[in-house]
């Protein structure tokens, strides 16, 4: 039938009028809404609608201002937002790179190369979105790095030669030495007469608060032990045979001298033949080529 009509709003929170045809509705949450339509014989129907409310989101980057190179730098949105907000963070237009955390309130970044770098932030919660941008300054990190012989004999001297960093502190800390320059030094000197595992550690740091360290282990190792016993060479006369040892270790290379002496000169048990009277000598020579 024909109107006119009447009608009936529910629930009723949020609208800006319940008995017209069109009201504004302005719900905080979630609603489903009922619309009752009745003509003026008494007939009626009805229907619903549902109205999606998203809750707004608030992108507020917070950040130190400076940081060194190749250093986590933590980053944070700074306002609760619902748990349902999806973040979505951009560091990587000047390099930089996410270590922790992707689409989080919080993540970590890091930039290997020094200068200005921008960090994005877009929320989306729904249909509400918004965004936040800020700027960090990274600082260049020293670089550490020295060469040094992985094994060395006892009494010899270490050279170390470290990388050369501008404007730079250079702080070592050495098993059984000190050193106190701070400055560059081209070749470091270092001497251990103890056999044993000795740490070597140098850390850079320049005049922005940046640093790196290296750390490393030298072993300092023992000379062989080199003695000779006589096995048969008492009372020679010459052109007798005679056979001499030295001392044996499976590890152990061996050089008798003078060489025409020997019949064989390379092993730890040798013969000869006597042709004078004189001195004959061993050199023996470990795995680390300490004699």
């Amino acid at each position: 039938s024909a109107g006119p009509y009447t009608y009936e709003w529910t629930p009723t929170a949020g609208l800006s009028c319940t008995n017209c045809d069109d009201p504004i509705a302005t719900p905080a949450v979630f609603t489903k809404y009922y619309i009752k339509i009745t003509d003026k014989d008494g007939c009626n129907a009805t229907d619903s609608v549902i109205i999606r409310v998203d809750e707004q989101v608030v992108a507020n980057i917070k950040v130190d201002d400076t940081f060194c190179s190749s250093t986590i730098v933590p980053i944070i949105n700074d306002f609760s937002n619902p748990s349902s907000a999806q973040y979505l963070w951009n560091v990587n237009e000047n390099g930089g790179s996410i270590t922790n955390g992707i689409s989080t309130p919080a993540i970590d970044a890091v930039w290997h190369q020094s200068g200005t770098k921008k960090i994005k932030l877009k929320i989306i919660n729904g249909r509400c979105s918004t965004e936040d941008s800020t700027t960090i300054e990274i600082e260049r990190t020293p670089q550490t790095t020295f060469e040094v012989f992985k094994n060395e004999c006892a009494g010899i001297p270490v050279k170390l030669h470290p990388n050369y960093e501008p404007e730079s502190e250079y702080l070592w800390e050495i098993d059984e030495h000190q050193i106190d320059e701070t400055g560059y030094v081209e070749t470091v000197y270092l001497l251990w007469n103890t056999p044993g595992q000795k740490k070597i550690k140098l850390t850079t740091k320049n005049h922005n608060g940046c640093f790196s360290s290296k750390e490393s282990f030298i072993g300092i190792q023992p000379y062989p032990t080199a003695s000779i016993k006589a096995v048969n060479a008492d009372n020679l006369c010459q052109g007798k045979t005679f056979e001499l040892e030295a001392t044996q270790d499976y590890r152990y290379d061996y050089s008798w001298r003078p060489p025409q002496y020997f019949d064989n000169n390379v092993t730890s048990k040798v013969t000869g033949t006597a042709e004078k009277s004189g001195y004959v000598y061993v050199d023996v020579t470990n795995q680390w080529d300490c004699m």
